[in-house]
Formats: C-alpha cells, structure tokens, sequence
C-alpha cells in the first residue's frame, strides 16, 4: 500500500479504502478454482498411472496363462513324438507289454499333469481287419473294434496305458465320431501333431469336456507329399484329455489372481468365469480376450481379473490425493472467509477505539501501560523457558548417566552373583556325594533341584553378564578375519557337532570390521541354536553369505524345527523363550546378545523361517577397507561333520 498517498486522504476516505480492501474479492476464487483444477489434475494423473500399472500386472499374469499352456502342450507333444519314435525303432511294430514298459517309464502322474494316458492307434483297412484283431486277441481275447459302421478303413485304439482307467477306450474306432475322424485325417495328410475338437471321453464318466491328441507315424518318412504321406501312413501315439484336470494340473489357482475361460468355437472346454467360484469377480477391473491356434484349433481365452486381484491392487492413493486437495480448497475459502471477517471485525474495533481514544485520552495511556507492562511480561517468560531448557538439558544429561551407572551396576551385580553360585552348586554337589547314602531319596531329589537352578541360574547370571559387557567391555572395532573366527567357534562346538551328527559347511569370507571375541559368540550363538533346535533329524547347517557393495552378507541356514512368523521380532527380546525347559535348554538371552553384538558392529539381525522349514538367520557388517578392491567370489563350501 502506498503510504505516501493515504496520508493525502481523509479519514472518511481511508476508512473505505481498508473497508474495500478487506472484502472477499475476485482474486480469492481464482486461487480456489485454480488449486481446485491442480488438486482435480494430480487425482486423474495418480489414478491413470495406477491403472497403467494394474493393467501391466494382468497382462503379465494373463501372459503367463497363454505361456504355460503352449510350454505344457509342446511337453505332450514331446512325449507322443517320443512314442513315434519308439514305435519307429521297432519298425512299426509294438506289443501290448512293451508299450506299458514305456508309458511307465515316462511317469505320466509326476512328469506329465493332466494327461489321462497315452496310447497307440492303428490305421486298419477293412481287408486287414481280421488279421488285426487275432494279432490283439492273443493278448486280449475279449479285444474288439467299436462301433460298427460302412468305412473301408477304421483307426481302433490298440494300446492306451494306464490301462486300468481307460478300459472302455481299447478298440475305439476314431472314425466313428466326426471331430476324432477329422483331426485324424488332418494328422494323416499333414504330418504334424494335431488335436480334436471338443469331444467326451468314453472313459469318463462325468462326461465334461475333452480332446485327443495325435501324432501320426509312417511307414516311411512323413516329410514327403501328402499323397505320400497318404499311402505310407501306419496310425498315430495318442493321448486323452480332459479339459478340467489339464488345467487343474497346468494352472494353480492359488498362484494366480485372474480367472479365465476356454472356448473351441461356440463349444466351451474350461470355465473359472462362474458365479460359483470362489474368487470371480462379477465386474472386473480388467479383461482380455485371446484366440491362439493350437494344433489345428483355434482356442479363445477369455481372460479376467479375480476378487484377489482387486484386493491386491487396492490403492486409495487416488482418492487421498482428491480428498486432501478438496480439504485443502475448503480450508482456503475458510482462511479467505475468516480473514476477510477479521479484517471486517478489525476495522470496526479500530473505529471503535479511534471513537474511545477522542472521547478518554487517559485510557489510551493506561493501555500503553498496560502493554508495556505485557512485554515485560513476555520477556520475563522467554527468560522463564531458557532457565527451564537448561534445567532439561542437565536432566538429560543425568539420565544418561544414571544408565551408564544401572549398566555398570547389572555388570557388578552379574559378576558378583556367579560366586555365591557357584558355591552352592559345588556344596551341594559335594553333599551328594560325600552324604548322599544318608539322605533319604527325597532329599537327594532335593539335591538335584538345588544344584540344577544354581547351574541354571549361574548360567543365566553369565549370560546376563555377558549382555550387559557387549557396549562397555567390547575391543574396539578392527579388520577381522571371519574364517578364523568362525573356525574357533566350530572347535568349541565340536564335541555336540560330533554327538548329533551334525553336518556343518561353509563359505569362505572377506575380512570385515568387527570385535574378534565377540564375532566368534555371535557364530557359536547362531550355530549352537541350529543345532539344538534340530528337531528329531540330524541337523544340516550352512554358514554362508554374498557381497553388498562395501558390506558383506553373512547368513546361517538350518533344517531345524523353524520359528513361527509371528514370533519373528519377539525371539530377539531378553529373556523370551518359545518353548519350555523341558523341551530345550536355554536361558532366553542368546539371541538378544547376538542382536546386541551385530547392534554394536553396525548392522541388524533378521531371520527368515516357517514351522518345519528351518531358520536363516542373516546380518551385514562392513568389509574391511583393504579387501574392497577385491571381488567377492563364491568358493567351494568347506565341510565339518
């Protein structure tokens, strides 16, 4: 404001000039309108990447879906050109034995998911029919080919193993039904592995949807012309399907969030997309539809997301984005309006006093007083906060050293209780010996319980000793080398190493910055816990690690009993134990003093483990400088039984 100018205004004219001045003005709906229109822009960015990024994500998953299907039809493929080639390699002959040798030998329940068997048709003339079925009945007497139809020729199944669950199917003549005759013909004049079109198994009998797989063989070689291929063609190595168990045993729904659908033409072969699922979604984020050719059909996949996949993509960032800019627009029109009121209500005090001040001089300078007495006030207060600052600054002060001195006292009170201790474990040992025929049974059981919490106590006082002396009695950090650390941690383990036929390895290790002494507990530590929660199998260790930049990685896995996830965090607490003393051993302190170690050195103890997985207990400390040039490599574990 120009002041230079005002003081050429009357009092009338001033007056409505601040009036004017403090009105709510165009200037203020400009700034809501434009936060308005930034706060409405990062909402729509936000949400589009979001949707970006969802879209990527259940395109990749609907990828994966096309991808494991055609990895899963070449495996099938492979396995009935392996029969060709068998069937090849005894000139185009196979008996009923020698085919289920090699439907056993491929394993079909393991290797082979989804596939109900793998069998042998023949293509059959009608002049060869009777020649044809005495060669079967010799192996099967009650073999026949059906149904009964006009053909001059009929491709019966000869073999199909397992036999057991596809009886019905031996002597199934493929020209009976439409969709097996034309994918048969197409595999005779092509040459190349083709499938049916929707068919039901006659094996089944939950008649759900199915196809057969061909491959067919010749007499001679199938890379001629068709007409060749035509006259020199012997039959096909099939195998059956049915759609439900090939995608069961192809796709786990467990391992996806997306469901889909199959379709061959108007006919459907696999449906997820159902009211009855579980996890359908009846509006989807997103859907995709893909027809891929597969062996001389055409299968449509339709593709959507699943109620999991909404819930693993949930993402109020959006939302919190224009809620908060709607807060923030509101909170500006409040300011304005509250402003705008003050000023309003300011000017009308100033009026107010200016009036007061022309009627009573007097009251203005008693006012005057009144705020020159306030100021003094002021002063005498931010004097107040100084003094109470300093008074804060030597509580703290006092606070840490009432810590160093509880430290030092835990230290002293842990020292000076391991003599009384021991004193009453080796009184009491002795009393045993030197009395125990004169004590009654009673008061020797009395005995042992005296000299085992004595122990368990004196244990329990070393260790608390030792957790108390990491910080104040440790050496001072220095370049250490982990191998001969680790190694005399495994000499002071070997005789328990030896009693439970423990199976220890190792990497070898860079030199690191660390307190010797202490690196070896922390390695007996965590070895000593693998081996005694191993469980009712031997244990199986492995001390290993890998290079992080300046740091190095150690880690220390077993086969163990594992550790529930929830119990992850509370297992590092002084004094928390998951079992009782009867199960193991221990006084609940080990791990907290690994944590304080690793605390010391710089770095953070973390494990990774599952009931009945076994336990990887991992840390970083930082390599020495001398070896940072150097490459970290992985050499042959070591081993220690």
């Amino acid at each position: 404001m120009d002041l230079s100018a005002n003081r050429h205004l009357s009092p009338a004219q001033a007056r409505q000039k601040l009036e004017s001045a403090s009105a709510f003005h165009w200037i203020h709906w400009l700034i809501v309108i434009l936060s308005t229109l930034v706060t409405l822009f990062a909402w729509h960015f936000t949400s589009s990447e979001k949707h970006a990024k969802d879209r990527v994500q259940f395109d990749r998953q609907a990828d994966q879906i096309l991808e494991l299907v055609r990895e899963r039809m070449q495996k099938y493929e492979e396995a009935l050109w392996s029969g060709v080639a068998l069937i090849h390699s005894a000139d185009g002959k196979m008996d009923r034995g020698r085919w289920n040798q090699y439907a056993d030998c491929l394993n079909l329940d393991q290797r082979y998911q989804g596939i109900n068997g793998i069998g042998v048709i023949y293509a059959v003339k009608e002049g060869d029919r009777e020649t044809f079925l005495t060669t079967q009945r010799e192996s099967r007497p009650d073999f026949k080919i059906y149904p009964e139809h006009d053909g001059e020729e009929c491709f019966p199944i000869a073999y199909i193993s397992p036999e057991k669950e596809n009886l019905k199917a031996l002597g199934l003549d493929m020209a009976h039904e439409p969709n097996r005759w034309e994918a048969s013909q197409q595999a005779r004049e092509t040459g190349v592995a083709q499938i049916t079109g929707p068919i039901n198994l006659v094996q089944e009998d939950s008649h759900t949807p199915g196809f057969l797989f061909f491959a067919p063989f010749y007499a001679g070689d199938r890379d001629g012309t068709a007409a060749e291929r035509h006259e020199h063609f012997l039959g096909m190595v099939f195998a059956p399907f049915v759609m439900r168990k090939l995608m069961e045993g192809t796709l786990q729904k467990d391992k996806r969030q997306v469901g889909f659908r199959v379709a061959d033409g108007t006919h459907t072969l696999y449906n997820e997309l159902l009211n009855t699922e579980p996890d359908f979604d009846p509006h989807p984020q997103f859907t995709r539809s893909v027809s891929i050719p597969t062996y001389g059909r055409d299968w449509t996949f339709q593709i959507s997301s699943s109620k999991s996949f909404r819930e693993a993509t949930r993402d109020f960032h959006p939302l919190s984005i224009l809620v908060g800019g709607i807060c923030l627009d509101a909170m500006l029109i409040w300011i304005f309006f509250v402003t705008s009121r003050t000023a309003q209500r300011s000017l009308k005090y100033a009026r107010s006093m200016t009036e007061q001040l022309e009627q009573n001089y007097e009251q203005v300078q008693q006012e005057v007083a009144d705020r020159m007495r306030a100021e003094e006030a002021l002063t005498q207060t931010n004097a107040s906060l100084q003094q109470s600052q300093a008074s804060l600054e030597k509580l703290l002060n006092e606070l840490k050293r009432s810590n160093a001195e509880l430290e030092q006292f835990a230290y002293v009170a842990s020292h000076d209780l391991q003599e009384p201790l021991r004193k009453i474990s080796s009184y009491g040992q002795l009393l045993r010996e030197d009395y125990g025929e004169f004590i009654q049974e009673e008061g020797n059981r009395y005995l042992d319980v005296m000299v085992s919490g004595a122990n368990r106590l004196k244990n329990l006082v070393s260790d608390l000793l030792t957790f108390s002396r990491i910080r104040t009695r440790g050496q001072s950090l220095e370049a250490v080398d982990p191998n001969a650390a680790l190694q005399i941690a495994i000499e002071q383990l070997e005789v328990v190493i030896k009693e439970c036929d423990c199976q220890l390895t190792y990497d070898e290790f860079p030199w690191v910055m660390a307190d010797k002494g202490q690196l070896v507990q922390l390695f007996q530590n965590l070895i000593g816990n693998a081996i005694k929660y191993r469980g009712e199998k031997s244990p199986v260790i492995h001390v290993g690690g890998h290079d992080a930049m300046e740091s190095f990685q150690f880690s220390v896995a077993d086969n163990g009993i594992g550790i529930d996830p929830q119990f992850h965090q509370r297992i590092f607490e002084i004094f928390q134990r998951l079992h009782n003393r009867r199960e193991y051993s221990g006084t609940g302190i080990g791990l907290a003093i690994c944590k304080r170690i690793v605390e010391r050195f710089g770095g953070d103890l973390l494990v990774e483990s599952e009931i009945g997985e076994g336990s990887t207990f991992s840390f970083t400390l930082n390599k020495a400088s001398f070896t940072l040039n150097k490459a970290s490599q992985k050499v042959p574990a070591y081993a220690v039984r």
